[in-house]
């Protein structure tokens, strides 16, 4: 709140959304989720998960309906997402979960610690683009904030893996998970949609693409790694990688935008550079030997992002040509581990 009223004011609308959604950030911070599915009330969880969602929706829908309504929107836009958390502690409680938790100070929590730290500084890093965006391209800043949303939604879809990938590793049932085949296979996408939407909106595919390569390959491929780490009580490393990668990009992408004429390009490639930093950081931390593959991969796609933004016409052979290279990706980190 103290920052927006140093850059905005008062006069902004978007500062009433601000206020009415603070209850919001005071609920996000118990999340029942973890303990429902932890006492096997899966359904419920789902129940929750998916009714919060739903009244968020509803709620945007109706004060969205009204063209002549623009204080209803920005009051209900908070209000949506007060009553999304709100929803979930209700279930919670109904579930017989105490909204206060208790803690035992005996359980050591330094790796949930590790955890919590390297998610903040992931969720600083992922938050500051649309700000930047905003400020260096406002023209295009709604369509881009979108399109970062639809982007976080699909890698949250791809996050939830972690439910099938941590039973494995705890049972040992996989104990090798290459980085490279995870990498190739969240490489696929990226292909596709670099391909499809200068189609969609020609005007911005110069942004566009960049934009697409540099956050799927941070909020899909570093989330891959994350059950590694947990499964080898690696979290500590984890929260090192972070320490060393995200501050220094982070500030260096808020001088690029203060200081550079026209930073964009220079400041999406730096954080396509960090996520391959940290790609290569995991795997010398975890010893895994398909580091070589998940780089590969990591390079070939700002190289053909590059190719189908500087020649429309070769748009679908550069596509099969990187989509080829991530499936030979895929099979070759498969024999390997087969080979392990």
């Amino acid at each position: 709140i103290g920052g927006w009223l140093l850059l905005r004011g008062t006069d902004d609308p978007g500062f009433l959304t601000l206020l009415v959604a603070l209850p919001a950030l005071f609920l996000s911070a118990w999340d029942p989720d973890p303990v429902l599915h932890g006492r096997g009330q899966r359904r419920l969880a789902g129940i929750a998960l998916a009714g919060r969602w739903a009244l968020f929706a509803a709620i945007l829908l109706l004060v969205a309906y009204p063209d002549d309504a623009p204080k209803l929107l920005s009051i209900g836009a908070g209000l949506a997402l007060t009553v999304n958390f709100g929803t979930h502690l209700a279930i919670a409680r109904i579930a017989g979960l105490p909204l206060i938790p208790l803690f035992d100070h005996k359980i050591r929590i330094a790796g949930a610690g590790a955890l919590w730290g390297a998610a903040l500084l992931g969720a600083l890093y992922w938050g500051m683009l649309p700000f930047l965006m905003e400020y260096l391209r406002p023209d295009i800043a709604a369509l881009a904030i979108l399109g970062l949303q639809i982007l976080n939604s699909a890698a949250a879809l791809l996050g939830r893996l972690d439910r099938i990938i941590l039973p494995l590793l705890a049972s040992r049932a996989w104990q090798h998970i290459p980085l490279g085949l995870l990498t190739s296979i969240a490489a696929l996408p990226v292909l596709a949609v670099a391909a499809i939407l200068p189609l969609a909106v020609p005007d911005i595919q110069e942004v566009a693409l960049p934009l697409i390569l540099a956050e799927w390959l941070f909020i899909a491929c570093v989330g891959f790694v994350v059950p590694l780490f947990v499964s080898r009580s690696r979290e500590g490393a984890l929260l090192r990688l972070h320490l060393i990668f995200l501050p220094a990009a982070i500030l260096a992408q808020l001088a690029m935008a203060a200081l550079l004429p026209d930073p964009l390009t220079l400041l999406l490639g730096l954080r396509v550079l960090t996520v391959m930093g940290l790609l290569l950081g995991a795997s010398l931390a975890l010893e895994y030997p398909a580091g070589r593959t998940s780089l590969a991969v990591l390079a070939i796609l700002p190289l053909s992002a590059l190719a189908m933004a500087a020649a429309p016409a070769a748009r679908l052979p550069v596509l099969v040509i990187g989509a080829g290279f991530c499936l030979y990706a895929i099979w070759r980190n498969r024999q390997a581990e087969d080979g392990q």
